[in-house]
This record gives structure tokens, sequence and C-alpha cells, in this order.
């Protein structure tokens, strides 16, 4: 695993393949491939890749930014789908999430309007 306490055992290894993307100089480097798309090595039919030279936990590192259609297509569905998610909810009640505050507002748009008639009915709850 990928860790600063582990990176002692990590020198000692010709690659590692992949890097966790919750370390912040991972989110730096893909921004800084993705700025400049100008020198990206392009494979046919393949990946585009991106190649950086740094230093993290105390060891020289040769890390590839690899980018393809099909990753792209990926991410564009993930987002796609939380986003449908979070539409779904702010459009639906359930029980546990606000099923209280939607009976109470419907109680009293009742009110409202038993206010408004001349001849008020009973609200039944």
């Amino acid at each position: 695993m990928y860790t600063r306490k582990n990176a002692p055992n990590l020198s000692k290894l010709l690659f590692v393949t992949r890097i966790p993307q919750n370390i912040k100089e991972v989110e730096e480097v893909i921004t800084q491939a993705l700025d400049n798309t100008d020198d990206w090595l392009e494979f046919d039919d393949g990946p585009n890749v991106k190649m950086f030279n740094v230093e993290h936990y105390g060891i020289r590192q040769r890390w590839h930014v690899v980018s393809s259609e099909a990753s792209r297509q990926k991410s564009v569905k993930k987002i796609e789908k939380k986003a449908k998610k979070k539409e779904l909810r702010s459009t639906h009640f359930s029980p546990a999430s606000g099923s209280l505050s939607l009976r109470r507002r419907c109680n009293q748009s009742r009110r409202e309007i038993s206010q408004q008639m001349e001849d008020p009915q009973p609200i039944i709850v």
C-alpha cells in the first residue's frame, strides 16, 4: 500500500501500479496534466499518457497520468448517476428523510385554504 509509513519498503520496488487519489500531490499532478495537453503521448486506439518526475515521501518517482476515452465515459456516467440520485432525493420524500415536514406543509396549506373559505371545513390529520 502506498503510504508514508510504507515508503521505505516502496523505495525498493521498481514500480507501484497506482497512487491513491486522496493524496494532495496526485490532484496537483493531474491538474498540471490536464492544463497542458500538448505533450501527451498518444497510443493508437488506447490511452494517452503524460509523465511527471516527482519526489514524494522522500522517494524519486516517475508518475504517469493516464487518460482514455473509456475512462472519460466512465467518469461521465458516474457524474450523471450522482446528479440523477441527487435530483431524486430532492423530489421524493421517505419516512426517514422528510415526510413529517411534508405533512406539516400540507396541513398548513389546508389551514390557509380553510381560512380563505367562507365556511371553513375541519382539518383532518
